[in-house]
């Protein structure tokens, strides 16, 4: 389709002059490539001086669940002291609960903001502290370290008063009592006036073996709110109370990838390198602090806690032996005897702490070794989902489906995964390939399935099971039970981090035990472009700690399974690996993306433990079971509500509960958001305004950020970045997403802006860094951004006829009116001077520099193309990506933000 170009008259870049585009571009669309304004600021919602934020109220990814609650983010300095969060409340979307909680076994508690993580910064002064409960109590009941207290109405869904804040650390305990039973969660809430950090400190690598020492990455993301004086900005060690113990000097935004670690210059993330030394087992604390200016007054403002863990090693042999224990134990059981025999038997072996039976007469058997890993014996029947054959006591069918269906919620992300660990075992029963099949085979909305079906047996990994924060629908078919229900709740919550006593669902992957793949020494990693894994063994992970240059990063290789058995993340089972609800919380990143979760396996929702972690990082909405289930009819109800609801309605209307009529007392549950909806067809996150890719799938250097030096979004307060491969990265990167355009939709519009180190010594070589965007679809392929080097670059001394340079004239030229382009001699004539060059428009010295230095870059850009012949079609695929040609030295980076259908 072609169309000429409009002139359009805009200002982009806020500083009040319009910009136009009335030269034909000669493009396959309609195009209109606007250079836009000055970076120093940007229009419809970059930063304006004094308001104390940028962008608009845009709610990003941690008002999903895991919100830091307290103000808006973009009050100013000294403007919100006295306002109550409205996030607070997790009761918004979710479906109504009966009075005294959810039906479940036992008693879970869990706060779910201003954060489901034990620790927030807010900007209030007052807050409300909300979250969830499992099972029945008698009172819910608030208090905090100011020595303040407070009542909260019983119910699923609950929320407290507010509560008045102090400047620093408040620690808030929440309590639920039913009888003699009690159970708590504490949080500790940072109240910084009128500043936040943009995100938590973090800590690569965040373990450290005994005995060892480790240069450890902190960094920490500070831009939104500009009142802080950034030479202030520090790190240091902190007691666990986060009382200050160690000044470690300043953090910062240099780009100094080999001495401190920081990946990019002037992108808001502020970083540090130190080396951490371990002695024994415990924890190393951390936090950062800066200068804020509050008025006509600075004060100082804190992160919350960060920790670093000194674990001592759980050997192979030791690994080696507790299996031969477990499998031991499956063996007594299937010659005979009973599990309180197989109990009694474990309890006697001088390597076991703690042993018992699954909560309520099951037949599986859990183990607490005397190192502290955890160990079961599952031995489910043929046919079941789970162990054993215990009913549950009988339950009202109150709850089985959602009453609350109006007002439906997107889910975050289409990128979904299915995980089916014991297909083979399962067969014909498997509802997870059903599954796959229908969201691989939706066009409108279109899902990205990972590895286009349902991954089986060992492909149903940890690995994967550790990236779930980046799906919107999550579906597992898969064993599960109640487990570790003897063990001291103190004890537990100091060992493991577990927020309650009583049993623990526990969920099987399809990863094998091995035991000799636990790593015993330290061991560095250099990652490149042909050695993507850094050479780790199996099963661990490099850690990025220094950039070098020239397409390489080094770093230590992290035992992930290693930690996870120590810190009671996972179990040690006769069937493989199994995960506890801690395992969840430790991956759910920035939070899971209005996640559904279909937990397809026998007592997923037994007492919401795991249920309870996942709300409160993010996801929406969770089904499963309350006990052992057939595996047929479970696979009916979960192949029902996806068939139903895929592209046709609300995930309540398609739930529709029931009773397993081969185990009385087990339904089919659903907790959260019943009206969730998988039918949401248009592009997810389009300006990136959740902070990160959610909803894109990344390969290489794909990444969000808040500015880039000087340059700031063109909306919103977040824009995207594609590299040829900067800071730590060593591949060129993409950003891709499959959507569908609405019919009456005719134009797309994509603002991008490019830098590069290849400006200007490297014009009219051989060496073109290039950016594409590009739309692929049924209606055929339309590129919207097809730009390298030698587009932007410019070449003439001033006179006509001065392009000589047979690469570089092969375009458009740009410049004054009056010149032009002869396609038949192919050079370049004209009345006043004039340059070549697809999109030349002058090139301005960078104010941030890459690894090499020497970077120019260009005004934001607005391309604006027709997409009639796409619209309605189908799914399409929008991909972005950088590629290098020529070398691999030199970093070119492209700035994309404000990605419209119109």
């Amino acid at each position: 389709t072609t169309s000429p170009d409009v002139t359009v008259q805009q200002d982009v870049g806020g500083d009040g002059a319009a910009t136009s585009d009335a030269t034909p571009d000669g493009d396959t669309a309609a195009s209109d490539d606007t250079a836009v304004g000055p970076d120093t600021t940007t229009g419809d919602g970059g930063p304006t001086p004094g308001d104390g934020a940028t962008g608009d109220d845009t709610t990003t990814n941690e008002d999903a669940g895991a919100t830091d609650g307290g103000q808006d983010p973009d009050c100013g300095p000294g403007e919100c002291s006295d306002a109550i969060a409205e996030d607070a409340g997790p009761t918004e979307d979710a479906v109504e609960a009966p009075p005294g909680g959810y039906p479940a076994e036992g008693l879970v508690l869990k706060i779910v903001s201003p954060s489901g993580a034990d620790a927030s910064t807010v900007i209030g002064s007052k807050i409300t502290v909300g979250g969830v409960l499992f099972g029945e109590a008698d009172t819910i009941t608030w208090e905090s370290s100011a020595g303040d207290e407070g009542s909260i109405a019983v119910n699923a869904f609950w929320t407290s008063g507010p509560i008045e804040l102090s400047q620093g650390d408040n620690v808030i305990t929440v309590t639920a009592v039913h009888g003699e039973e009690t159970v708590s969660d504490t949080i500790t809430v940072t109240y910084n006036p009128a500043f936040r950090f943009d995100d938590k400190l973090l800590a690569r690598p965040d373990i450290v073996w005994k005995g060892s020492s480790q240069s450890v990455v902190f960094t920490v993301p500070a831009s939104l709110f500009p009142n802080f004086q950034a030479n202030t900005l520090a790190l240091h060690e902190v007691d666990q109370n986060g009382a200050l113990l160690t000044s470690l000097g300043q953090m910062l935004d240099n780009g100094n990838t080999a001495g401190i670690g920081d990946e990019i210059e002037g992108d808001g993330v502020f970083t540090t390198k130190k080396t951490v030394n371990c002695s024994g087992v415990g924890h190393k604390y951390f936090r950062a602090s800066v200068e804020v200016e509050q008025g006509a007054s600075t004060y100082t403002a804190y992160s919350a806690v960060t920790r670093v863990l000194c674990l001592d090693h759980f050997s192979s042999n030791e690994c080696t032996s507790h299996q031969q224990v477990i499998m031991a134990a499956e063996q007594a059981a299937l010659s005979g005897a009973t599990p309180a025999d197989v109990v009694t038997s474990l309890q006697a072996n001088n390597q076991v702490a703690a042993a018992g039976v699954a909560e309520g007469d099951g037949y599986s058997v859990w183990v607490q070794f005397n190192s502290g890993v955890l160990g079961a014996v599952m031995l489910a029947p043929p046919g079941i989902r789970g162990s054993g054959g215990f009913d549950p006591p009988e339950e009202p069918s109150l709850y089985e489906s959602s009453n609350v269906l109006q007002n439906a919620v997107d889910i975050g992300s289409k990128k979904a995964i299915v995980l089916a660990p014991f297909a083979n075992e399962f067969g014909a029963t498997d509802d997870g390939p059903q599954v796959a099949t229908v969201l691989a085979t939706s066009d409108c909305p279109s899902f990205t399935v990972e590895g286009g079906t349902a991954l089986q047996g060992t492909a149903a990994s940890l690995e994967k099971m550790r990236a779930l924060s980046d799906f919107g629908v999550v579906s597992i078919s898969t064993h599960g039970d109640a487990l570790f229900n003897g063990l001291d709740p103190v004890q537990t919550q100091v060992k493991y981090g577990w927020d309650n006593g009583g049993a623990k669902e526990v969920i099987w992957t399809g990863e094998p035990v091995q035991c000799n793949q636990l790593l015993q020494t330290n061991k560095n990693c250099t990652v490149t472009g042909s050695n993507p894994t850094g050479g780790c063994p199996v099963g661990t992970v490099c850690e990025i700690t220094s950039g070098s240059g020239g397409g390489s990063a080094s770093g230590v290789c992290v035992d992930r399974t290693q930690v996870d058995l120590i810190r009671g993340n996972v179990v040690l089972t006769n069937k493989g690996y199994a995960v506890t609800p801690s395992f969840f919380e430790s991956y759910s990143g920035r939070g899971f993306p209005n996640t559904l979760f279909n937990l397809g396996a026998c007592r997923t929702l037994y007492n919401g433990s795991v249920a309870a972690a996942l709300f409160a990082n993010g996801a929406q909405a969770i089904t499963g079971f309350s006990g052992y289930v057939d595996s047929q009819w479970a696979k009916d109800k979960v192949v029902e509500m996806f068939e139903g609801s895929v592209g046709s309605g609300l995930i309540g209307q398609f739930h529709t509960g029931g009773e397993d009529p081969g185990h009385p007392g087990t339904h089919w549950r659903i907790f959260g958001a019943g009206n969730l909806s998988l039918s949401n067809a248009n592009i997810i996150n389009a300006g990136f305004e959740t902070g990160d890719i959610t909803g894109w799938t990344r390969d290489g250097d794909g990444r969000v950020i808040s500015q880039l030096g000087s340059a700031n979004p063109v909306g919103g307060k977040f824009m995207g970045l594609l590299s040829t491969g900067l800071g730590f990265t060593v591949q060129s990167g993409s950003l891709e997403q499959e959507f569908c355009i609405p019919a009456d939709k005719t134009t797309a519009q994509i603002y991008w802006k490019m830098y590069s180190e290849e400006f200007k010594e490297y014009c009219g070589s051989t060496f073109q860094d290039t950016f594409q965007a590009v739309l692929t679809g049924g209606g055929g392929q339309l590129t919207l951004v097809d730009v390298k080097v030698d587009d932007i670059c410019g070449y003439g001394d001033g006179s006509c006829n001065a392009c000589t340079n047979p690469v570089a004239c092969d375009f458009e030229c740009m410049g004054s009116s009056g010149c032009t382009y002869d396609d038949t001699l192919g050079t370049c004539s004209g009345t006043y001077p004039c340059e070549c060059g697809k999109y030349y428009t002058g090139l301005t010295p960078s104010d941030v520099d890459f690894d090499q230095g020497g970077v120019f870059n260009i005004l934001w850009k607005k391309t604006t193309k027709n997409i009639q012949a796409l619209a309605g079609a189908g799914r399409v695929k929008l991909r972005l990506f950088a590629s290098d040609t020529g070398d691999s030295i030199f970093d070119t980076v492209i700035l994309v933000d404000s990605i419209e259908f119109n």
